[in-house]
């Protein structure tokens, strides 16, 4: 079975739409209850109309001689309009309130025939109220009292004395007194039946709000100041394993744990003064007085609500939540052991990193003086070949272990930068002196395209050449023999944009969303031709975060690739460096340069980059700055 609904907007004179099917259903409803309300009000008023004419005109006609065709036709015109007031037009009460007038007027007209207010119809005044009261309707009933007291207004200023021979026959007599008796016994009927369905609506709205309750698996309570439990609702034996009594003899300060009764009382007596809604936390006891003791975690959620004399209730909404307590004791667990890890991770990272680089410098020195011939010539080119490989060896050990370092710092958050001003081109000079020869070996041409009008640049100098060595690194890492690396710069606004472009083997384009990870890799294969365990690109989207910056790539599989940093030339904020302490950092610095220079000593003496020899070995240059940069 399949459901429309048009959503269009429906041309004139359509009433076919759902919406217009469900207004006429609800007024058709709403008509139907309203003219239950008003129809004894309405019937009854037709009625004594009928009974005022019965027994008024015979009266008129023997002492006027004529039949009184003004009253008569007066009566009929009202409830005429009454009639299609109520039946057709839809103004039910209007028709119902119109009834009404019509008989109290014939009611008025046919007491003063009758005695007046001695006459045995005073007695017929009673129903228009009675029958107004029961629609329970304020304004109808007003405006039935005031038609009544009007029409015994008139009955009193018109009123006529009877003639002598005017007597009401038994007959007469025996049938008003039954119509009396059925009408009183149907009135009590109604009354009676009208407090049923009252109780019965009662009834119905208790016991959806425990049903409610019951649902939740909440419990509703209403305390006294003191704490006292007046009333109870809800899911008791799902939450505290008793019932009403139970909890009533107990009561719920006895069931909360003793470390936790100060903070309830104080949150009931804020609540209590404030009015404001406020909630705590407590461990509730279940189950019955004589069983072993076993506490919940319970939330309460403390209100006040308007009483009765003006006097204030409280409310407490229990909820079972222990669950959720479980659940994050749990995960703070769970925190606490991967800061745990982390921490230990981070501490084995940095022991390993001193105790590998110590050695790593003996050989690496050590193998610059066998490659140099410091002390005299090797014997062959294969020891030379083999010393060459030694040092090469030992240079991607040394970078690979700064760049372990250089990771756990950034993911610990520990890598503090120290911004200063700086000219940008002078590290563009020196890093590209650092990685000519490796440029040079794989037959590479390198081309630098930046503005001499560049202003200065306030960031880490040390971070930034890092960046750019890792960069050219990785270019010319993975651009073949023949191919061109470009380095370009430009100020875009309040930033520094570097570009690095190589016409290199380029990254698949389901790989690129993944640069930047630590240890991956575009090509991970076993027989892949480069060297490397994925760190660069990630130590340099780490360094550009922290200066403020960003870090980007694009690339073309076959054709070549574009890394394109971003970094403000104001410096980074206090927010992305981290609280330092200038002393604490320079004290850590000289001692680990203390410990490697007294742990090697085999090693030549650094040299200041700032004053090197252009035509110094450029490898020796290149292993000394990442020596320096990550020392």
């Amino acid at each position: 079975m399949s459901i429309s609904v048009q959503t269009d907007n429906p041309s004139k004179g359509a009433n076919s739409t759902p919406s217009a099917a469900v207004k006429r259903v609800s007024h058709g409803r709403s008509r139907r209850r309203e003219m239950l309300r008003y129809a004894p009000l309405f019937y009854l008023s037709c009625i004594g109309s009928l009974a005022c004419m019965a027994v008024a005109m015979p009266v008129a006609i023997a002492a006027t001689g004529q039949l009184p065709q003004t009253p008569l036709l007066l009566s009929l015109a009202v409830h005429m309009v009454a009639l299609g007031l109520f039946f057709f037009a839809g103004h039910v009460r209007d028709g119902a309130l119109v009834c009404t007038a019509g008989f109290i007027g014939l009611l008025a007209w046919s007491a003063a025939l009758t005695g007046g207010l001695s006459s045995p119809l005073m007695v017929l005044f009673l129903i228009p109220p009675i029958e107004a009261i029961l629609t329970r309707r304020i304004r109808c009933t007003q405006l039935v009292f005031v038609m009544t007291l009007a029409g015994l207004v008139l009955t009193g200023m018109f009123a006529r004395p009877l003639e002598a021979d005017f007597a009401i026959s038994s007959s007469q007599l025996v049938l008003m007194t039954m119509l009396g008796m059925l009408y009183t016994l149907s009135l009590a009927a109604r009354i009676v039946r009208a407090h049923s369905v009252k109780d019965m609506r009662a009834k119905a709205e208790r016991r959806a709000v425990e049903q409610f309750h019951t649902v939740t698996h909440d419990v509703f309570l209403m305390l006294q100041r003191d704490g006292t439990v007046t009333q109870s609702f809800g899911a008791l034996q799902a939450v505290l394993d008793c019932d009403a009594d139970g909890l009533a003899r107990s009561g719920l300060m006895q069931r909360i744990h003793v470390s936790d009764r100060p903070s309830f009382l104080a949150t009931l007596d804020r609540v209590s003064a404030t009015t404001q809604r406020d909630t705590v936390d407590v461990r509730l006891r279940t189950g019955a007085d004589d069983q072993p003791q076993r506490f919940i975690w319970a939330e309460i959620d403390l209100s006040v609500l308007p009483g009765a004399n003006g006097h204030r209730e409280i409310c407490a909404l229990i909820r079972d939540i222990s669950a959720v307590k479980k659940r994050a004791a749990e995960l703070t667990l769970a925190r606490e052991k991967a800061e745990a890890n982390d921490a230990a991770k981070g501490r084995f990272l940095a022991t390993m990193s001193h105790e590998l680089r110590t050695p790593l410098n003996a050989i690496i020195g050590f193998a610059d003086i066998l490659d140099e011939e410091v002390f005299g010539a090797l014997g062959n080119d294969q020891q030379r070949e083999y010393v060459g490989l030694i040092r090469e060896s030992g240079g991607h050990l040394l970078q690979l272990v700064n760049d372990l370092l250089d990771m756990s710092k950034l993911d610990a958050g520990h890598f503090q930068i120290v911004a200063e001003p700086f000219a940008f081109m002078a590290v563009v000079d020196r890093c590209t002196r650092l990685v000519g020869q490796q440029i040079e070996k794989a037959g590479l041409t390198i081309s630098i395209d930046v503005p001499d009008t560049l202003p200065e640049l306030v960031a880490d100098q040390r971070a930034i050449r890092q960046v750019l060595i890792n960069l050219l690194s990785n270019a010319c890492k993975f651009t073949p023999s023949g191919g061109s690396i470009t380095l370009r710069a430009r100020k875009d606004g309040g930033n520094l944009v570097l570009s690095i472009i190589d016409t290199g083997i380029g990254i698949a384009a389901k790989d690129l969303g993944k640069i930047g990870q630590p240890f991956f890799q575009a090509n991970n294969a076993y027989d892949r031709d480069h060297q490397g365990t994925g760190l660069g690109l990630s130590v340099v989207k780490g360094l550009c975060e922290l200066h403020g910056g960003s870090f980007s790539i694009s690339s073309v599989e076959g054709e070549g690739t574009t890394v394109t940093v971003r970094v403000p030339f104001a410096g980074p904020r206090t927010a992305d460096c981290g609280p330092t302490d200038p002393d604490v950092a320079n004290t850590v610095v000289l001692a680990k340069l203390q410990r490697e220079r007294s742990a090697a000593p085999a090693v030549k003496e650094t040299r200041d980059l700032d004053g090197v020899d252009p035509d110094a070995p450029k490898q020796d240059l290149f292993e000394e700055e990442g020596h320096r940069a990550h020392g």
